[in-house]
């Protein structure tokens, strides 16, 4: 057991805001599969929820120096990956109008090819 297991989430955060590795490793130790199950919950590809809950780490990381928080690191991870989850699902959401769109105009266009030519 490491001593840092025994340190509250509070405790961590003032320790990464000084770039503390081994409290990072903490955080991400204690919380990765929580993230992971509540966000293939909602999104249910293995892949994208890897690669999610690894940016969200990543962007915990980045702001460590900055974070402040006003809640609970368990609630500002919750609603991180809530909003994640949110924003994928948008993309998601998008790409298939596109696609759908693009396939429509894509089959009138070669109709009307196909009448020109003949």
């Amino acid at each position: 057991m490491t001593p840092y297991e025994t340190y509250q989430d509070d405790e961590l955060l003032l320790l990464l805001k000084e770039d503390n590795d081994a409290a990072f490793t903490e955080i991400y130790r204690r919380y990765w599969d929580r993230l992971f199950v509540v966000a293939m919950h909602r999104l249910g590809d293995m892949e994208e929820v890897r690669e999610l809950v690894q940016d969200i780490f990543c962007n915990l990381w980045k702001k460590r120096s900055s974070l402040h928080l006003d809640h609970s690191l368990h609630t500002y991870l919750s609603v991180a990956v809530k909003y994640e989850v949110l924003n994928r699902l948008a993309r998601r959401n998008r790409q298939l109008r596109y696609r759908k769109h693009v396939s429509l105009h894509w089959r009138e266009d070669g109709l009307d090819t196909e009448n020109q030519l003949s």
